[in-house]
């Protein structure tokens, strides 16, 4: 009775936060501007791994995502339980209909019931374990396991996945410092900035452009980066109070050199994304004009070092080769009707829905040639609907430009060969999933829809096994366009069209490979029919004799 009288004073105390939900990992989530913790419940660390048929896969990447699905679309409402001793808002968690969201990933074998705390989801945690929901990660080490015992403390984050014995040669990583760890005024300024920048005020501040999602954590990690590089060169944690401390010109360049030399004296992808963010930041945290144009010397300094590199991807450009085969060609084409064969022929329902999936997201990705994001978050009666019934019935997907990378919105009639393997996925297996009235084309068994990389890395495996080639879902935009400019390779246009891309530069740059093959080529068959051409001569009368 005491304790619900205290959580109860607490909560009028705090307040209920109420709306959309930023989730930042597996059990944490930003709600109105205020850092919540999902009460009783432990999920994953971000880059904690484990091993699984032979693949390392990444647990807490998938607690995220199983929480982002869970909260998608919809105003969430929090229950305040009390304040940790980072400062964080512990809450129970319920959607409009008052599902509770933390009871839903425990259940679905996402997180752990964290019993140091609570004993709420003990029930829901042994059910998953009977059920083997989730990626069974959980038995050795647990989550809470995997943090040090005080900050700076380097672990291994390898876990496996229920079994005694691991990968031959498992790669451990150092460990970069969790948000907790970070001073508290640094905590609340992380997350009010990376707020404004989801949700900036017009009327406040330089710039009101909204940042995507995506780029919001993008920033986010990188300051987090910045952060762990800075307490990895000497710097004590306790001094990292602010955006604008990290953001100096001096400690930027400290973690830089840090950065370069533990990649081997090389410029790394992760240089060059803090010293391109670390100059907008300071704009935004307010640094003075001398230390701003310190930063911009020192971007230029990378820009030198290592220019970005432009234009088709090196592994891109190897797999655009295999289209001067025409073997390849026909195995590609045909890919997505040989999976839903091998599908037809199965007698193990797990597998026969997996093929299914696989052959109907490979049939859009050869159609559509859209982002795996999309892909993923295409739901029936939404963004891919029916028109007509019967022999007439035609498909069409149609995705916002507010759901879509560029902004710029989508719209794909589906061809007569996707039809079939469409409406025989609907019919015979997308229910198998997780039962009958779930809108996402291609749900996991929890409701949710099913993880981009869970996707993109089932059909690659198809593909190696089925074309030859290991293909991930987003090289299927640059097959498009090679598939495309082979028959008109002046319709650059038409590819930069049909891929979704404001810029034509970025079709010709990064998509399509250079014409000069195809035009010398071209060159060639027309100078042959040239050659071809025997003109015709002639012929003189013969001189009569004179007389």
């Amino acid at each position: 009775m005491l304790g619900r009288l205290a959580i109860l004073t607490f909560s009028r105390r705090t307040g209920s936060p109420t709306g959309p939900a930023k989730v930042i990992d597996g059990d944490t989530i930003v709600v109105a501007g205020q850092l919540v913790r999902l009460h009783g419940i432990d999920a994953p660390e971000l880059d904690q791994t484990f091993w699984w048929r032979g693949q390392k896969l990444v647990c807490g990447t998938m607690a995220l995502a199983a929480l982002e699905a869970l909260t998608a679309g919809m105003k969430v409402r929090c229950k305040p339980v009390e304040r940790d001793r980072h400062g964080r808002l512990v809450a129970k968690v319920f959607s409009p209909k008052g599902v509770d969201i933390g009871r839903r990933l425990v259940s679905a074998g996402w997180a752990l019931a964290y019993r140091r705390y609570s004993t709420d989801y003990v029930d829901a945690e042994d059910e998953a374990r009977k059920a083997k929901r989730g990626r069974r990660c959980w038995t050795k080490p647990t989550p809470w396991s995997e943090r040090p015992a005080t900050p700076g403390t380097v672990r291994s984050t390898r876990c496996r996945a229920g079994r005694s014995d691991a990968s031959p040669h498992p790669r451990a990583s150092a460990r970069w410092l969790r948000v907790h760890e970070l001073p508290r005024p640094l905590q609340q300024e992380l997350d009010e900035y990376l707020h404004r920048l989801g949700h900036p005020d017009p009327f406040v501040g330089p710039g009101s452009r909204i940042l995507r999602p995506g780029t919001v954590i993008q920033y986010r990690h990188m300051l987090i980066m910045l952060a762990s590089a800075l307490a990895r060169s000497g710097v004590p944690v306790e001094e990292l109070t602010s955006i604008a401390v990290l953001v100096r010109p001096q400690n930027v360049e400290r973690a830089l050199k840090y950065l370069y030399d533990r990649a081997g004296s090389r410029v790394s992808a992760s240089v060059h994304l803090i010293a391109f963010h670390a100059r907008h930041i300071a704009a935004h945290v307010g640094l003075p004009d001398q230390d701003r144009a310190r930063l911009d010397e020192i971007l230029a300094w990378v820009n030198r070092a290592a220019p970005p590199k432009r234009g088709l991807a090196e592994k891109n450009r190897k797999l655009l080769e295999h289209m001067d085969d025409p073997g390849f060609v026909h195995r590609l084409l045909t890919l997505p009707s040989r999976l839903m064969a091998a599908a037809r022929q199965m007698t193990a329902s797990g597998p026969a829905m997996s093929m299914a999936r696989d052959a109907v997201a490979a049939e859009l990705l050869l159609t559509c040639s859209m982002r795996i994001g999309n892909l993923i978050d295409l739901r029936l009666g939404e963004t891919i609907r029916k028109f007509g019934e019967g022999a007439e019935a035609s498909w069409v997907i149609d995705v916002p430009g507010d759901k879509v990378k560029n902004g710029e919105p989508l719209r794909y009639p589906l061809s007569d060969q996707a039809k079939p393997l469409l409406e025989e996925y609907l019919a015979n297996w997308h229910h198998r999933w997780c039962g009958h009235g779930v809108a996402w084309l291609f749900p996991d068994q929890h409701g949710g829809h099913v993880e981009g990389k869970v996707l993109s890395a089932s059909i690659a495996k198809r593909a190696r096994r089925y074309v030859g080639v290991r293909i991930t879902a987003h090289q299927f935009r640059h097959l498009a366009a090679e598939l495309y400019l082979r028959e008109d390779p002046n319709g650059i246009a038409i590819v930069s069209q049909h891929l979704g891309h404001r810029d034509l530069n970025t079709t010709r740059r990064f998509y399509a490979r250079e014409q000069t093959r195809i035009a010398t080529q071209r060159y060639h068959e027309v100078r042959t029919k040239q050659r071809a051409v025997v003109p015709r001569r002639k012929t003189r009368k013969p001189r009569g004799k004179a007389t």
